[in-house]
């Protein structure tokens, strides 16, 4: 399963899109698709169709084959996400799509990452029986995350968002309901009511009140801090931004989400975990959820907020990061520091002041008194 629209829009209807990512035909009479929780094999009440008189109802390969309401009677389709399975004509599993809820006339689909995953997201269109289009870019984005379960760790977890739209955007939907930050451990965190993000500008959500976070990291008065309690994240979760959809239902009773932003920044694209707690993205045009996306270091001076251009659409990086970065720019010490850190610092200078002097001085001696002679007997 490549594609999946779950939406009635003018244009389209709801359908599943197939692709043969084998090398010989498919014939499809005969296979099975249930999107129900139930085993098809040993539940008899498991919701399933079986696929019958398609026509030509072969999949070459590299083809798509696109089932719509009329292939699937009975099959519900569930616009708030849900689960879909397929098996073949010998009732063998080929394959299971998770998908989630998307933006009216968009559809969910597979999309290949730099750092070798295939993963589901939004789709900027919908492309039933061509290869899929790009994900869908959204206004507000996550550009830096930090986190603070490290052993030595010292500072409160962070979350930046940045608007990269033209126009201002409004983190409330029109029926006042807030966007939320959500991670994998089900902590959520609504943003309060009525917070519009400028183009271009950013804001930082900590738990530390704002007056401390702003001295403890020196943040530029062009970058908005909000202060939420409860708002903590570790490196064992992946953080989620999402919208309250009010379309699908009611949302007071029950509520849907279309997820904009997913950052699974558990692992490294080689498989080790992040090995220090500040991670920071490349660029905005980035797909999120790939680790290839963003770069890590173990210094808050190193990609901090308060160390970026407000006129900059991307983030600064230090000299190194992990994985190595193309952009870096210097960035100048100020604010507070780790303690260690501070006295490792005034180490380095001390004797590089030390080293400076006493070259000098050798100098010197050498220019008055030249040259020692060596003992010729």
């Amino acid at each position: 399963m490549n594609e999946i629209l779950t939406r009635n829009s003018v244009k389209q209807f709801p359908f599943i899109e197939l692709i043969n990512t084998g090398g010989s035909p498919v014939n499809l009479n005969g296979w099975v698709i249930s999107n129900d929780t139930k085993d098809i094999l040993t539940d008899s009440s498991s919701v399933k169709v079986q696929l019958k008189n398609l026509f030509p109802g072969v999949i070459n390969p590299g083809g798509y084959y696109v089932l719509g309401n009329a292939d699937l009677p009975g099959l519900s389709f569930f616009p708030a996400g849900g689960h879909v399975v397929i098996y073949d004509s010998n009732f063998a599993l080929q394959d299971s799509f998770d998908y989630r809820l998307c933006p009216p006339s968009h559809s969910y689909g597979r999309y290949e990452t730099q750092d070798g995953r295939t993963v589901g997201t939004v789709l900027s269109s919908v492309t039933n029986g061509t290869a899929n289009a790009p994900p869908y870019q959204w206004s507000i984005i996550i550009t830096e995350i930090m986190y603070s379960d490290f052993e030595e760790s010292y500072h409160d977890s962070y979350v930046v968002l940045m608007n990269i739209d033209s126009v201002p955007v409004n983190l409330t939907t029109i029926y006042s309901n807030p966007w939320e930050l959500y991670t994998s451990s089900n902590i959520s965190v609504k943003l309060p009511p009525m917070i519009t993000l400028d183009p271009g500008k950013r804001l930082v959500i900590t738990a530390v009140d704002e007056p401390n976070f702003r001295y403890i990291y020196t943040v530029r008065s062009q970058t908005s801090v909000l202060s939420l309690p409860q708002f903590s994240i570790s490196s064992t979760e992946s953080i989620y931004l999402r919208i309250p959809d009010e379309l699908v239902s009611d949302f007071a009773t029950n509520p849907s989400y279309i997820y904009t932003e997913t950052v699974d920044y558990v692992n490294c694209p080689d498989g080790k975990p992040i090995p220090n707690p500040f991670i920071s993205r490349r660029g905005t045009k980035l797909f999120p959820d790939d680790m290839l996306s963003w770069v890590s270091s173990d210094s808050p001076i190193a990609i901090s907020c308060c160390y970026l251009d407000s006129n900059s659409p991307e983030n600064r990086y230090p000299s190194v990061v992990y994985p190595l970065d193309p952009y870096y720019s210097p960035i100048l010490l100020s604010g507070s520091v780790k303690l260690k850190e501070a006295f490792y610092s005034l180490f380095v200078i001390i004797v590089t002041i030390l080293a400076i002097i006493f070259f000098g001085l050798s100098i010197h001696w050498i220019l008055t008194n030249g040259f020692p002679q060596l003992d010729q007997q």
